[in-house]
């Protein structure tokens, strides 16, 4: 991936550049962007903050040889986070050559989270009618060159609505039945290819739920059970909204597909 981070745009010193390539000969130079010149000629942006000054900005991330997911207080809304990704995800692809996503902003200097969706402002929902702004894989099942945009979704119907990442859930938390909690992949779906919607892979690491996190505190952890034993979980709050979040995978153990 390629970062340019020396101002180079309208939003200036408070946004970076980001494009990926599938080989790269120097710093400035790649082949087979992603997205393409023709999808985004500027690439995409990672927002880093309100202001082009020296305020300290709180940022998480988690990575592995094969990604990296971030987040940030831009200070553009309160405790609420902006987000981006580059790297593999999980494909159901049999030696999937081209399994690298880049998930980040699609407008460039704006402050509104809805204005211009990333990885977590933007709506997730049950439509695979269009694909989501920002939401990048590098070639399609087909393996032919040129980058796609995706959709991505969760399993809404148990949500208290099709709104952003990590909503308030509508069921109790723990669930009245067996005292569990339940964690929900981050699909993501092809509408460039015949037969168009199909499943590609899912997102590596983080995971939505369908019950309630109204009561639970940003940072909460968890151990997994059934299959997820042997793995922790960590709660980030404050994600498109102050009250919505996800679990995130803290243990060495993100599936890895071939």
């Amino acid at each position: 991936m390629r970062i340019q981070d020396d101002g180079p745009g309208a939003g200036t010193f408070k946004e970076a550049r980001i494009v990926s390539y599938e080989t790269m000969s120097d710093v400035d130079t790649g082949t087979n962007p992603m997205p393409t010149v023709a999808q985004a000629a500027n690439g995409l942006f990672i927002r880093k903050s309100a202001a082009a000054d020296s305020t300290a900005r709180v940022w998480r991330a988690i990575a592995d040889d094969r990604m990296i997911i971030m987040v940030i207080f831009t200070g553009d809304t309160a405790n609420v986070f902006t987000g981006w990704m580059w790297g593999d995800f999980y494909s159901h692809l049999s030696a999937d050559g081209y399994r690298t996503m880049l998930i980040a902003r699609s407008t460039e200097n704006s402050s509104s989270m809805g204005s211009a969706p990333d990885m977590f402002s933007l709506q997730q929902n049950n439509s695979f009618t269009t694909a989501l702004a920002g939401h990048y894989i590098q070639r399609s099942r087909s393996g032919v060159a040129g980058a796609i945009n995706v959709q991505r979704t969760n399993n809404v119907g148990q949500l208290s609505s099709n709104a952003t990442i990590g909503t308030l859930g509508s069921i109790a938390d723990p669930n009245g039945e067996d005292g569990g909690r339940y964690l929900q992949d981050f699909w993501l779906h092809d509408r460039s290819t015949a037969p168009t919607c199909s499943i590609r892979g899912r997102i590596r690491g983080i995971y939505d739920t369908p019950l309630s996190i109204s009561g639970r505190s940003d940072l909460d952890t968890m151990g997994g059970v059934a299959d997820y034993s042997g793995r922790s979980f960590e709660l980030w709050k404050g994600l498109g909204a102050v009250g919505n979040g996800m679990w995130v995978e803290t243990t060495d153990s993100l599936d890895t597909s071939s």
